[in-house]
């Protein structure tokens, strides 16, 4: 959760079970989407397993393969080595509802059927990519680690396994992560000599706040330590994970997309945590695709911008399942090799802010009641976000909020 930069240390934090983040306000049309949109079908021997990874909170900048002076993620790096990092990737908001339910859905949060509870629940009406998958032969499982992310709030929808580690150590209290990779491995160990390709949706949450110290990780003392110290306990996770499927029997079948959720202000812009700004300290997330016995080892696509959108339809590309009424463009391509593949622009929300990021201007929107306040950085030139430049450009302005329009047409 987002609080002012000179706020205290709030010992009594709101929890999982009732903490309060903004409520959606956006349009309610959606991302405009190319006709017949269809997988790049693969046979059901050919089919991979894939491994869905989430960073809670994980922001690309303090991860080693984003050149951290901190190595915080040793293992993210060798998984690296083995794909494409995607040097660009932009979650599509700044809050948890916004960031997760798309990987459930396979739509924003302002598109998903759902209710209208704060942490609302996601509905049966939607397809979800745990659905669809398990129609083209997978068998599916998962292990969430915060709260929301329950079967109460329709979060199993499609799952042959559902389990979760939130209910063995409170998520913002105490550490989850070694309870979800157990719970992980004792499905991998289940799940071992199926037939069926395997579709696994694994979340870790420790990044988040609260920061706990964990033995043999510091670096150093400080609210920034701490939070560096999450994400390499989170990446030692990751790296538990990786070693158990490298020794399994389905080694040579795995295919990993494993990405923050989004990022953590540190009052680079005058707050600290997430869910209110999108500067880029919370936007910018880590995303690696590493493939099967397919694709560059150890790319970086660097030739335009991607989102956390991108990722359902890549799931359902490698599936061969259905990519009807999905939002976002498979990232297949690159990871197959495309590297001079434009991609672009992407586009992310928050209560009562936007932001479009294309090539290396950037706009935010900041909503008002009689006038919005717009803001227009050069990332290249300026990648703190310091100097607005929408006074200056005003061609540039004009054509970003013509090209917003095309993701959330302005209200009549």
């Amino acid at each position: 959760m987002q609080k002012p930069a000179n706020a205290p240390e709030a010992a009594n934090a709101p929890e999982a079970a009732n903490a309060v983040e903004p409520p959606s306000n956006e349009a309610k049309t959606p991302e405009p989407s190319p006709p017949n949109k269809t997988p790049n079908a693969a046979s059901p021997t050919d089919r991979p397993d894939i491994y869905l990874i989430t960073l809670d909170t994980v922001r690309a900048d303090h991860t080693s393969i984003h050149g951290y002076r901190r190595p915080t993620t040793p293992n993210l790096q060798k998984l690296a080595e083995r794909g494409v990092v995607f040097e660009r990737a932009y979650a599509v908001g700044s809050d948890t509802q916004r960031t997760l339910m798309p990987l459930v859905s396979g739509k924003r949060f302002s598109k998903t059927a759902r209710d209208r509870r704060e942490w609302p629940t996601i509905l049966d009406e939607n397809d979800t990519l745990a659905e669809r998958l398990k129609r083209a032969g997978y068998v599916t499982a998962a292990v969430t680690s915060f709260t929301w992310l329950s079967e109460e709030r329709g979060f199993a929808q499609g799952f042959d396994r559902f389990e979760t580690a939130w209910d063995k150590a409170h998520p913002e209290r105490d550490i989850t992560g070694k309870h979800a990779i157990e719970a992980a491995l004792s499905i991998l160990k289940d799940l071992e000599s199926r037939p069926q390709p395997i579709f696994f949706w694994i979340h870790l949450f420790d990044a988040h706040e609260k920061y706990l110290e964990h033995p043999g990780i510091s670096f150093g003392k400080g609210k920034m330590a701490l939070y560096d110290g999450e994400v390499a306990f989170v990446d030692k996770q990751l790296g538990i994970l990786m070693d158990a499927i490298e020794k399994g029997s389905r080694r040579s079948r795995a295919a990993f997309i494993v990405h923050g959720s989004q990022g953590e202000g540190f009052a680079e812009h005058d707050f600290v945590g997430h869910g209110g700004e999108l500067y880029e300290e919370v936007l910018r997330i880590p995303l690696v695709v590493a493939l099967p016995n397919q694709g560059p080892k150890g790319a970086r696509y660097d030739k335009g911008v991607v989102s956390a959108i991108d990722i359902g339809p890549t799931v359902l590309s490698l599936g061969g399942a259905t990519l009807e009424d999905i939002e976002g463009d498979s990232l297949l391509p690159i990871a197959r090799g495309e590297l001079d593949k434009p991609k672009g622009p992407a586009y992310a929300r928050a209560a009562r802010r936007a932001a479009l990021i294309d090539g290396s201007l950037k706009l935010m929107v900041i909503e008002r009641k009689r006038r919005d306040r717009l803001l227009l950085f050069d990332l290249a030139a300026d990648p703190k976000e310091t100097k607005d430049l929408s006074a200056e450009r005003p061609e540039d302005l004009a054509r970003l909020i013509q090209l917003r329009a095309t993701f959330e047409p302005p209200e009549k």
